[in-house]
């Protein structure tokens, strides 16, 4: 392995030369996490057909200030041209070394530690400053943070002069992130796990430069430890309610950039104070976003939860209007709460059959899926799988057989098969840290 930093004599100094690394090519959702960001979120209202989100293209941010870093010598000393070196103060020297720093990459992990803080050591005995922020901003602990180097992140907080708290807590200058923040954004398990140890609780909720905390910035990431490090921040006290300044919770934030159907991070924040009915500037519900999507797991998780299916964005559209019968007939079987009735005003035809009503035709609610239907179309009847309080006290029982649509009546019982609710890795990882006490005064 070969330093890449190039060193040019000019008379009696040494300076850094060399063409500079190309920044790293942005990830597919890189575009929508910067939307997430506040970079530009537009998100039109719904219509009853179909939905799509715009989002204007990202101008070039932080992430493209992550060049990818240098490598040191296979012997991890200091080369010749940097002992010789006497401008550390030169911001150009200082990106090089930062960037060395964290771009070690050790053959044997438990090695990884020892390597870097020897070589750590020497360049500080030399007069360079490891947590000094680089010409993009960054320290190496940030830097570290985006590699996922867990031993170059406990050795840069364990020599620290200071507090340790102090150096997790250093901001990058252009969009104010901490190094949780970028350990969460890539999904570096580890790394956010020394970097939300209980003596940082204090930063678990820190809000960057657009209100984005690291939860934000897990609940979006695509990575398979995604769920871990979301789970593990919920544990260190990360709150789900906190929204960005372009008033986006996590739990929109994820269904919005989610790639694939899992409803674990769902299921996550809403067992850890997330409202199912959370919704956007738009005035859309994570249900309306959910089954716009086709994220047919992540909305019967929300169904499941009491996510409404009646409540109107800001144009005035139910998710029952995007619904087709048998997207309903799915969605209905998850439904484990009285629902909220559609108001009567609201509707002047049979929400099935669109016959309009008078006086010889009655509006009738259907007591699964709440919605008004006239009489042909609510004239089955069934068993419901919850207590219906809006039936009068007095009539022989509440689980007795209830009016529903001619779409609910072919509603079956959930089968266990039919969607996992189980969150059996995050589960694992709260399940390991339970036993830590986390009340301790720090």
């Amino acid at each position: 392995m070969q330093i890449s930093t190039k060193f040019v004599k000019c008379g009696n100094k040494c300076y850094v030369a060399g063409p500079s690394e190309p920044a790293a090519e942005l990830h597919s959702s890189t575009a929508i996490r910067h939307s997430i960001s506040g970079l530009g979120l537009e998100t039109p209202p719904f219509a009853p057909a179909s939905m799509a989100f715009r989002r204007v293209p990202p101008s070039e941010e932080d992430e493209s200030s992550f060049s990818s870093t240098s490598t040191m010598d296979s012997d991890y000393e200091i080369p010749v041209a940097l002992q010789k070196l006497h401008v550390w103060s030169n911001e150009r020297v200082s990106t090089k070394v930062s960037q060395a720093l964290s771009g070690m990459n050790t053959i044997r992990e438990s090695e990884s530690m020892r390597f870097s803080m020897v070589t750590a050591n020497k360049w500080k005995k030399m007069g360079y400053h490891p947590y000094k922020p680089d010409a993009s901003g960054y320290t190496a602990l940030h830097r570290a943070a985006k590699r996922g180097d867990e031993a170059v992140v406990a050795s840069l907080l364990a020599m620290y002069d200071g507090k340790a708290v102090d150096l997790a807590s250093i901001k990058s200058h252009k969009q104010q992130q901490i190094a949780l923040h970028i350990a969460a954004k890539y999904g570096n398990l580890e790394a956010a796990r020394l970097l939300a140890a209980p003596e940082f609780r204090a930063l678990v909720n820190m809000p960057d430069r657009n209100g984005n905390t690291p939860l934000h910035f897990a609940a979006t990431c695509s990575a398979p430890s995604a769920a871990d490090v979301v789970a593990l921040l919920l544990l260190r006290g990360a709150d789900p309610t906190i929204k960005s300044k372009r008033d986006v919770f996590p739990i929109v934030a994820h269904v919005l950039t989610a790639q694939d159907d899992d409803p674990e991070i769902v299921q996550l924040l809403m067992k850890n104070g997330s409202d199912p009915n959370t919704i956007d500037a738009a005035g859309n519900t994570v249900l309306h976003i959910a089954v716009s999507q086709g994220l047919w797991k992540v909305a019967a998780a929300l169904v499941r939860e009491h996510a409404g299916m009646t409540i109107r964005n800001n144009q005035g559209v139910m998710v029952l209007d995007i619904l087709s019968p048998p997207q309903l007939a799915w969605l209905a079987k998850f439904i484990m709460h009285p629902p909220e009735w559609v108001p009567y005003e609201t509707q002047r035809s049979c929400m099935v059959c669109s016959r309009k009503f008078g006086l010889l035709v009655r509006r009738h609610h259907c007591r699964l899926c709440g919605r008004i239907c006239c009489g042909p179309c609510s004239r089955y009847k069934r068993r419901l799988p919850f207590t219906d309080m809006a039936v009068k006290p007095t009539s022989k029982g509440r689980h007795e057989m209830m009016k529903v649509c001619s779409t609910c009546i072919t509603v079956r019982e959930v089968a266990h098969d039919d969607l996992s609710w189980a969150s059996t890795t995050a589960d694992r990882l709260i399940a390991s840290d339970a036993v830590i006490d986390y009340d301790d005064d720090y």
